[in-house]
């Protein structure tokens, strides 16, 4: 996430091996979930490659690196103690044994099943590559899907075979027939193959690759398409009428303190996630409202980016309506509340962020020569 600088190509890459892997464990999916898309949206908030750690301190009138310097100061503490956390409920599992049979079951069905090698590799090591050279998403995710597509023509499937795996998604084949037969019909199956499995091993294996293979391509994000649109929408309509303008503006005369103008900046970047929908109005609509008032309380611009992305980057994935929070549940196939409650980047970063404001660590203030300076009071 750190080096192409989205969370949600993580998540839908590296995120659904380790669900599977996870499985394997018998770990739970909502924990998976929820510590995979910490770390995802770790690297994403940090990454100079990421849009929302672009577009931030463009709304709040920061330099990039400068903001990515002040959220060290939120991110750094509140990503050991995430660290220490997973660790702890890491020892839980620690102690429990592997399946051994059942991972040569996986490891051989999934022979059975690809081509497996090197070059399987290709297609998203382009897509990274092409995401670290800053090259667009559009363009860069076409690239992998043609290079993809490439290789599925050399093993011998048709134009209309690849059409529909991109449309409909992969279906596993040799794993669902495994995992829909039985008595006579199974043995079979697992001969002709030289497998050496035992039979109620096979049905179960089959089953646990079907679910994690068949996830479904463009159609199965038409729901999670539809969701941005709306929020879109609805965001829109509600920058145009001036309904969050209105509340954010009457509670910015009521801060006095630097701890509560980073609280009204957190609180109403959750807000805006909640009531518009989306990751990105969560960002502009409450760095346009409050950069004058940061300004006038003498508080660096970075101060302000870093709240920004410490609520609104972070919170989104949290909300089930919100474009992330579908995109995220979709992809790793667990409801967004299910996953949430393990998400601690997610909701202790905001917390984390608000306790140093009212400790009055790690505060930027703008001295008149346009330079910057941490100090607990202004100089």
């Amino acid at each position: 996430s750190l080096s192409t600088g989205s969370s949600w190509t993580t998540s839908g890459t590296v995120g659904i091996a380790l669900m599977g892997i996870a499985h394997g464990l018998g770990i739970p999916a909502p924990l998976t979930a929820g510590v995979v898309i910490s770390g995802a949206y770790f690297g994403d908030k940090m990454s100079p490659l990421s849009d929302t750690t672009n577009l931030a301190p463009a709304v709040a009138g920061s330099n990039l690196f400068d903001h990515i310097r002040a959220m060290v100061w939120s991110t750094g503490p509140t990503y050991l103690i995430v660290a220490v956390i997973c660790i702890v409920i890491g020892m839980k599992y620690a102690g429990g044994t592997l399946d051994a049979e059942k991972i040569s079951a996986m490891q051989q069905m999934m022979k059975a099943e690809f081509n497996i090698g090197l070059l399987g590799f290709l297609p998203p090591l382009l897509v990274i590559g092409l995401a670290a050279m800053k090259a667009p998403a559009i363009p860069g995710l076409f690239a992998g899907v043609l290079v993809a597509a490439v290789m599925s023509a050399v093993q011998g499937n048709g134009l209309g075979d690849i059409i529909n795996a991109i449309h409909y998604g992969y279906e596993a084949t040799f794993a669902s027939e495994v995992a829909g037969a039985e008595g006579e019909a199974l043995l079979n199956m697992l001969s002709q193959a030289d497998l050496s499995i035992a039979p109620e091993m096979a049905t179960e294996v089959g089953g646990l690759l079907t679910d994690l293979l068949t996830r479904g391509g463009l159609d199965s994000m038409m729901w999670s398409i539809s969701l941005v649109f709306c929020a879109l929408f609805f965001g829109g309509a509600m920058e145009a009428c001036g309904f969050l303008e209105t509340i954010v503006g009457s509670i910015t005369r009521q801060v006095k303190t630097v701890g509560g103008m980073m609280g009204a900046v957190i609180g109403s970047c959750f807000v805006s996630n909640l009531f518009l929908g989306d990751q990105y109005l969560s960002l502009v609509i409450p760095g346009r409202m409050f950069k004058s008032s940061f300004e006038e309380k003498g508080l660096a611009p970075r101060m302000l980016s870093r709240a920004l992305e410490d609520s609104g980057t972070l919170t989104s994935v949290l909300i089930p309506w919100n474009t992330c929070g579908a995109f995220q549940s979709s992809v790793l196939g667990v409801p967004t509340l299910a996953y949430a409650p393990y998400a601690f980047l997610n909701y202790l970063n905001p917390i984390v962020s608000l306790v140093m404001s009212y400790m009055k660590i790690g505060i930027y203030w703008r001295q008149e020569d346009g330079t910057d300076v941490v100090a607990k009071k202004k100089p």
